[in-house]
């Protein structure tokens, strides 16, 4: 679902519970460590720098509940923990 469809309709006007399910989606992978998190990502790079400015601004604008801001947050870290990747040390 991630790979087909959520990320390659990503734009920067996407709804909140859009970035949200992605962000489990990838959550959920990194977690379960079977499959890469970051390759379907990976396909759509260029599009990754604008996923996360908005992921920030989502989790500034005081509209998230306390289980939404624990899945920004787990998404965040997964991202530091991942700066191997190209398109996330960007």
């Amino acid at each position: 679902f991630l790979e087909r469809q959520l990320w390659p309709s990503f734009d920067t006007k996407a709804t909140p519970a859009h970035l949200i399910t992605i962000a489990l989606l990838i959550n959920e992978k990194v977690r379960d460590g079977s499959v890469s998190a970051w390759d379907s990502i990976a396909l759509r790079k260029e599009k990754f720098s604008g996923y996360f400015e908005s992921m920030l601004e989502l989790w500034n604008s005081g509209k998230l509940t306390l289980r939404e801001k624990s899945h920004v947050l787990q998404f965040l870290i997964n991202c530091f923990q991942s700066l191997e990747q190209e398109f996330v040390r960007e």
